[in-house]
C-alpha cells in the first residue's frame, strides 16, 4: 500500500510488481504532469487498486507527444495500466489526455465510486477486456474519440460496458458509449451528446456518433436517460432490451435501432426527433409508454443492418 500526494511538475508514477502481486495506490492530494507519457503507469502486477481519498482532489496531465520505442504505440493514456485496474474512494480525480486516451486499462476496468472529470483527445475512459461502473460522478468530454469504451473484440465474452448507479454527463467526439460486445445500464443518471447533437453537420462518413452502441445486446433495466445524437441514439448490432427507465432522445439518425429486435418491456421512451423513430427486424412492444416523433417511419419492422447497400 503506498500513500501518494504532493506535486510531480514533469515526471511519473510507475507500477512494476511480480505478476502475482498486488498493489494498493491510495491518491491523496496528487498533481501529477508528464510532458512525454503517462503521468501514472501501471506496468505489470496481478491487479492494481487506486483509491481516492476522502476530500483529496488529484490531477494527472500528459502532453501532447509521448516519447515511444520506434514501432510502439502504448502506453498511450494519461493514466495506464497494463493490467486489471481498480478505482474507489471518495475524492476526485481530474484527468487531461492530450496525447489520447485519458483513463485506460488493458485488461478490465472497475470503477467503484468517487467523482471524476476526464478530457481527452481520443477516449476518457477505456479498457479492452470490460469496463464496469458501480457509482461516481462522471463528467467526460472527448474531442475525437468515445466517452466510454470497451473494444476486446476477439473473445465473445469480453469487451462489454455494464453499468450498474452513477451520475454521467458525456459530450464526445464520437460515441458516447460503445461496448464491443454487450451494454447493460440501470440506476444510472446519463445526459449523452455526441459531436453537435441531433443537428450536426458535415460529420466524417467513417465516423460513428451513437450514443448508447453495443456491438452484441444492449439492455436498459432501469435509470434516466437523456441523449442529444448525431447517429441513433441506441444501437445494438444484435438485439435492443428496454425493461425500464426513462428515455429521452433526439437524434439525427434512428431514435432506436436493432439489427435484429427491438422489445420495449417497460418503461418511458420519448424520441422528439429523429430521421427512424424505432428500427429493426423485429419489434416487440410490451408494455411501457412510447412517444415517436421521425421525418421517415416512425416505426420500422423491416429494418436490419445499416451496413446493407439497400
Amino acid at each position: 500500500t503506498y500513500v501518494v500526494s504532493g506535486t510531480l511538475t514533469d515526471g511519473q508514477l510507475v507500477v512494476n510488481v511480480g505478476k502475482e502481486d498486488k498493489v494498493h495506490l491510495i491518491l491523496d492530494g496528487v498533481d501529477i504532469t508528464n510532458t512525454s507519457g503517462p503521468a501514472i503507469d501501471i506496468e505489470q502486477g496481478e491487479k492494481i487498486i487506486t483509491t481516492l481519498a476522502p476530500d483529496s482532489e488529484n490531477t494527472l496531465a500528459d502532453g501532447e507527444n509521448y516519447e515511444l520505442a520506434d514501432g510502439e504505440t502504448e502506453p498511450d493514456a494519461t493514466f495506464y495500466s497494463k493490467e486489471d485496474l481498480v478505482i474507489n474512494g471518495s475524492g476526485s480525480l481530474t484527468v487531461t489526455g492530450n496525447y489520447s486516451n485519458g483513463i485506460r486499462s488493458k485488461d478490465d476496468l472497475i470503477l467503484i465510486s468517487g467523482t471524476y472529470n476526464v478530457t481527452a483527445k481520443n477516449n476518457a475512459i477505456k479498457g479492452k477486456d470490460s469496463v464496469a461502473i458501480r457509482g461516481g460522478d462522471y463528467t467526460l468530454t472527448t474531442t475525437a474519440g468515445d466517452g466510454i469504451q470497451a473494444n476486446n473484440a476477439e473473445d465473445a465474452e469480453k469487451g462489454y460496458v455494464a453499468i450498474d448507479g452513477g451520475i454521467f454527463a458525456i459530450t464526445s467526439g464520437q460515441d458516447a458509449i460503445q461496448a464491443e460486445t454487450n451494454l447493460s445500464l440501470q440506476n444510472a443518471q446519463m445526459t449523452l451528446q455526441t459531436a453537435e447533437g441531433a443537428g450536426s453537420t458535415n460529420l466524417d462518413t467513417e465516423g460513428s456518433y451513437k450514443g448508447l452502441k453495443a456491438g452484441g445486446a444492449l439492455v436498459v433495466a432501469s435509470g434516466n436517460y437523456e441523449l442529444n445524437t448525431a447517429d441513433d441514439a441506441l444501437h445494438a448490432d444484435d438485439t435492443v432490451a428496454i425493461n425500464g427507465g426513462t428515455i429521452t432522445a433526439a437524434t439525427g439518425d434512428d431514435g432506436i435501432h436493432g439489427d435484429d429486435s427491438v422489445t420495449i418491456n417497460e418503461g418511458t421512451v420519448t424520441i422528439s426527433q429523429s430521421y427512424e423513430g424505432i428500427e429493426a427486424s423485429e419489434i416487440y412492444f410490451k408494455g411501457g409508454d412510447v412517444n415517436v416523433t421521425a421525418t421517415d417511419d416512425g416505426i420500422n419492422a423491416g429494418g436490419g443492418s445499416d451496413t446493407e447497400s439497400t
